[in-house]
């Protein structure tokens, strides 16, 4: 399209006019005309929301200003006055002034439009309707307009906005609420918030006033903008809130109304509880019960549903119906304004609604309280009793969906109170919801119940599952026998795929425990696996396909052997054409899943099934984003296809739409590709290069964080991949790495997921080696962690402004807690990175690292938080643990740090700093030995207070002993000039055992086991009578797994082995062995005869 035909396009709309206005219904040629102009005014739109600069530099500054004339003339013309022309051309004449505005200084156009601005103005202030409905719509969707002028001028803009809204005409007067939103917030980035309350304050009235004419006439668009002013500036409703809520109660109420008004009405309300919840929570707390009754009472708005109890799928409301949207409003209402106002008038009301005739309230009563766990977890929690109570008392309604609804809320509070609620109410819970999968005549029910249970012991502790896994297992097993039956008569399948979730959850939960259920499970998972392949059972196929490769982790891998084999040729028919599933079948990610499992359990011997599951795992990890942009009008059509998510970036009319659909099978496929690397290494090599690429090129997936995260965590497994084909193609690799790594650190908005790159690259550095990184590399890494503690500190210092904020309560400190907990994981992350810095490079990194201490040290400064003074001394720990002796050189800066911190009020403080202590006596020679012998008695007293075992203590205490160890170990002399060595040599088999810190306790145990063996008379005891205690220290350690097993083969498995060597010398004495461990706790017995049974753990030959 040439510039000549861009100028003519406006005549489109126009030529001829006459014929269209005043007609009601139009002759062909009228008709026809119409049709040409709103096809005119869609291409004028498209061109300049895709290409403006393109084609409007192009003109002449004359044709320039022709092009807008004649779109502005057109709002003078008649064509202009039918309803669905005004609003294209406006929309075009809007679009045109946001891109123009846009442009830069140096670009042929100017930074204004004159003509409509003067055009703008004096419609306002006329008397002509049209015009002031064309300016209203113009300035509506572009509040810009005036620029800094307008600025200036603020008081007068609003004022003539303000009067079109007491126009006698509803829709000007509607207009011009809408107008007036966008005007305000286009003007609340005013740096002073008392200024810009002041200036706008005595509008809203005016838009009160015409939202609720709005609502009398069932028209929802004035509440929608309201919303939208709620969202951006909602300290304007302060002064008014209590009319705000009247207003939003009693329409949500009017059952006279459409349902959408009524939504919207509540959604106002909501809206104001999450953007002010301290204003609310201070200035509203009587006007709580009322809306918190009436959200209650939409949720009532329930059909009998004759199709609810034969569904064969879990069928839940649709997403627009009063009762689903009422449910997820008082969830957002609980989670933003807390227990302190909402739990009292939410139980209040529940406890009524619960003896009501009506199933209705019952039913609303149950998913109210599911539904606010979550957000009134603290308050709730002491009515947990009186709430269990019911919800027993429920599961023998008459109605079949109030006991659905206890189902619902057994298990909402499984998860939201858990593990405190398994622990307390664990047989109440367990002997219900069993109970409803026997019992209950009702399969939707039955099915709930068993959900329920999958929340119940996904979060329950393993020792309280242990005792119930008969009842639990027998039961699940009795239901998949007789559900199956039933499924193979009648086809209904919904309870029987619960049931195998629930087994595969517990198998996934308990481990080795499941081993002695496998022979029970297997063959019914098998034969769903095997022969159910008809199209409508995929997904009960994929359950028992997860649930196979889940149990099939849970017994040794010589038992599972056969049946991996089995389950990997039937998957490999889904690939090789006999049954070829799609890559959007329901049970696609469910193969994926297991491949990745049954990897992990064969090892190495999985390769032999890589060219066939690769090719599409590969597909789904390559899934693209399909990205749309679409107008504003068209959003609310496309937001019914739950796959798009819509977002306005730009603040105009265009929205960009993210299809998200697939993108959780995409990370999950990712992950899978880092478990292939992980588990088959050298195997994996002729894969490495292209999944490499996509790893790379998918830290820049920024539609979904867990893609972006799961990449980050593949690329050192790919690294390891890549290092078994020499170090030349390992260090090739790295490069192709590096600057896109670093870029995406740059380049990435979440916090959480910027911590997970940053372990990426720490992580990779590592498997690299020393020429990973050139002094440029090194000094390129430092500046980022120095920009990312930048910014983490204009962050806390954000949230430390809102905590001085006049509305401040505690509530909103819970908020501001949960922001920071993301902030101190990234702030860990930072520390980790030095660390691996120091790990590979040593002393040569403190010339550079002597500069970031400027940055470090704002960690310590007093009155911040203390994980950040937790995180700078964990980086000095670790030059400590790596540089040496040149780590002395900066002992002006630590030393202090790390006294104060073995006093610290908060435990994680203490227990880094404790194991400073211990790394200086390891690694800095002679030179911090008097420092040492200054910290070893406050060592010794925090080992030796009544409360060092306290759940708060036991860390700190535990990294004490470690520390006390290094300097027996490495640096006896301070505990012998202190006079306290052999006290402390009387003492030691009294501290242990320790586990806490498994970075520390191979140490500990290592100089346990050498004293031992060496017969150490403080240790062993005279004629040997410590070795109860001492193999009952083993015992203990062995059960609470105190020295994690290393698949590399390093010194926690060398120290294993040699505390079980020691056991099965004192196991040569039978009758002494049996006394002894006869003391012990049967799941202490048990796990050292497992111990004893097993074969010894692999250790790496040693480095020379």
């Amino acid at each position: 399209m040439n510039n000549f035909h861009l100028l003519m396009l406006p005549h489109l709309f126009a030529y001829p006019a006459g014929p269209l206005i005043g007609v009601n219904s139009f002759g062909s040629l009228s008709f026809f005309i119409f049709q040409i102009a709103i096809l005119a005014a869609v291409l004028l739109r498209r061109l300049i929301t895709s290409d403006f600069k393109t084609f409007y530099n192009k003109f002449t500054p004359d044709n320039q200003k022709l092009f807008r004339n004649q779109l502005l003339h057109l709002l003078t013309t008649d064509i202009s006055r039918e309803p669905t022309l005004k609003k294209k051309i406006c929309d075009a004449v809007s679009e045109v002034t946001r891109h123009i505005y846009g442009l830069e200084e140096d670009d042929v156009a100017g930074l204004s439009w004159k003509e409509l601005v003067e055009f703008v103005s004096n419609s306002l202030s006329g008397q002509e309707k049209h015009l002031k409905q064309c300016s209203l719509m113009i300035l509506g969707d572009y509040p810009g307009l005036f620029g800094d002028e307008g600025r200036k001028k603020i008081i007068q803009l609003k004022n003539l906005i303000v009067a079109a809204t007491n126009d006698d005409t509803f829709e000007i007067r509607q207009l011009a609420v809408t107008t007036l939103t966008q005007f305000i917030i286009e003007n609340a980035a005013e740096e002073d918030e008392k200024r810009f309350i002041r200036n706008f304050q005595d509008c809203m009235q005016n838009i009160y006033r015409v939202a609720a004419e709005s609502v009398k006439q069932g028209d929802a668009d004035v509440l929608k903008n309201v919303i939208e002013l709620v969202e951006e500036c909602p300290k304007l409703f302060r002064q008014d809130i209590h009319a705000v809520f009247d207003f939003g109660t009693s329409t949500l109420q009017d059952t006279t109304l459409a349902e959408d008004v009524r939504q919207l009405a509540m959604e106002l309300l909501v809206t104001l509880c999450e953007s002010a919840p301290q204003i609310v929570r201070k200035q509203a707390e009587s006007k709580i019960p009322a809306f918190v009754t009436a959200m209650l009472g939409l949720m009532t708005e329930l059909e009998e549903d004759e199709e609810w109890l034969s569904a064969d799928e879990n069928k839940t409301e649709e997403e627009d119906s009063n009762s689903y949207v009422a449910e997820s409003s008082i969830d957002r209402v609980a989670c933003a304004l807390g227990g302190k106002i909402m739990l009292r008038p939410l139980l209040s009301t529940c406890h009524q609604m619960l003896t009501h005739n009506d199933w209705r309230y019952r039913h609303a009563a149950l998913m109210a309280i599911s539904a606010t766990g979550e957000g009134l977890t603290k308050s709730m929690e002491k009515h947990l009793d009186e709430i269990v109570k019911v919800l027993q008392s429920s599961m023998n309604d008459p109605h079949p969906r109030v006991r659905y609804a206890a189902c619902n809320c057994f298990g909402q509070l499984s998860t939201d109170f858990a593990p405190g609620f398994q622990k307390k109410y664990k047989s109440v819970v367990i002997e219900t919801l069993l109970g409803a999968v026997t019992k209950d005549p009702e399969p939707r029910v039955q099915s709930h119940a068993v959900a329920a249970m999958i929340n119940f012991t996904e979060e329950c502790d393993l020792k309280i599952l242990s005792k119930f896994l008969d009842p639990i297992l027998n039961v699940l097993y009795g239901a998949l026998e007789t559900k199956f039956k039933e499924f193979q008569v009648s086809g209904k399948k919904l309870v029987l795929e619960n049931i195998i979730t629930e087994i595969a959850s517990l198998a996934d939960k308990i481990e080795d425990k499941f081993a002695p259920y496998y022979e029970k499970f297997m063959p019914y998972l098998k034969f769903i696996a095997q022969n159910i392949n008809q199209k409508e059972y995929r997904l009960l196929r994929g359950k028992a396909i997860e649930c196979i490769s889940l149990i099939g982790m849970c017994v040794p891998r010589e038992r599972f052997f056969q049946d991996a084999d089995e389950v990997m040729q039937m998957l490999l028919k889904t690939q090789t054409g006999e049954e070829e599933v799609a890559a959007d079948d329901v049970s696609y990610s469910y193969y994926i899943n297991a491949w990745g499992r049954i990897c992990r359990i064969l090892g190495k011997e999985f390769a032999k099934y890589l060219p066939v599951v690769m090719p599409p795992v590969m597909r789904a990890a390559e899934q693209k984003a399909e990205i749309s942009v679409i107008d504003e009008d068209d959003v609310e059509a496309q937001e019914q296809d739950g796959d798009w998510t819509f977002m306005n970036l730009t603040g105009d009319k265009q929205n960009v739409g993210i299809k998200t659909a697939g993108l959780d099978e995409k990370a999950d496929a990712l992950d899978i590709l880092r478990t292939y690397a992980q588990e088959l290494k050298e195997e994996f090599v002729p894969y490495v290069e292209p999944v490499m690429k996509l790893m790379v090129e998918t830290l820049g997936f920024f539609v979904h964080e867990g893609c972006r995260q799961n990449a980050a965590g593949a690329i050192p497994r790919l690294l390891e991949v890549a290092k078994t084909r020499g170090h030349p193609y390992l260090l090739e690799m790295w490069r192709f790495v590096y600057p896109k790594l670093m870029q995406s650190l740059s380049d990435e908005p979440d916090p959480d997921t910027l911590g997970d790159k940053l372990g990426c690259l720490a992580e990779s550095v590592v498997v690299v080696g020393t020429d990973a990184l050139t002094v440029q590399d090194i000094e390129e890494i430092f500046k980022a962690l120095e920009t990312d503690l930048e910014e983490y500190f204009t962050r806390a210092g954000e949230r430390m402004k809102a905590r001085n904020d006049d509305d401040y309560d505690e509530e909103m400190q819970e908020n501001l807690d949960g922001d920071a907990k993301s902030d101190y994981y990234l702030v860990s992350r930072v520390s980790d990175v030095v660390h691996h810095l120091f790990k590979v490079y040593g002393a040569a990194l403190c010339s550079r690292f002597e500069t970031f201490l400027a940055t470090l040290m704002k960690l310590t400064h007093a009155g911040r938080p203390f994980q950040e003074l937790q995180w700078a001394i964990c980086t000095f720990d670790s030059m400590l643990q790596y540089a040496g002796e040149k780590s002395a050189t900066y002992k002006e800066l630590f030393v202090p740090i790390f006294k104060a911190g073995l006093q610290h009020a908060e435990g994680p403080v203490r227990q880094a700093s404790a194991f400073g202590w211990g790394l200086m006596a390891q690694h800095a020679g002679d030179a911090l030995i008097a420092e040492c012998m200054e910290a070893a008695p406050v060592l010794l007293d925090l080992i030796n207070k009544a409360d060092s075992r306290s759940e708060d203590n036991e860390g700190p205490t535990e990294n004490c002993i470690s520390a006390i160890v290094r300097f027996l170990k490495y640096r006896p002399k301070i505990l012998e000039n202190c006079g306290v060595k052999d006290a402390v040599m009387l003492h030691f088999l009294g501290w242990l055992p320790v586990y806490i810190d498994p970075d520390e306790t191979p140490i500990v145990y290592e100089y346990f086991a050498e004293l031992i063996e060496a017969n150490n008379a403080a240790v062993v005891g005279q004629n040997y009578s410590n070795l109860p205690r001492i193999i009952a220290v083993i015992a203990e350690a062995v059960e609470k797994d105190a020295l994690e097993e290393d698949e590399e083969g390093g010194q926690a498995n060398a120290v294993f082995n040699r505390l079980i060597a020691i056991v099965r010398h004192v196991q040569q004495d039978q009758a002494l062995f049996q006394t002894i461990v006869t003391s012990l706790s049967h799941d202490t017995q048990e796990a050292l005869a497992k111990a004893l049974n097993d074969p010894p753990r692999k250790v790496a030959a040693p480095l020379h």
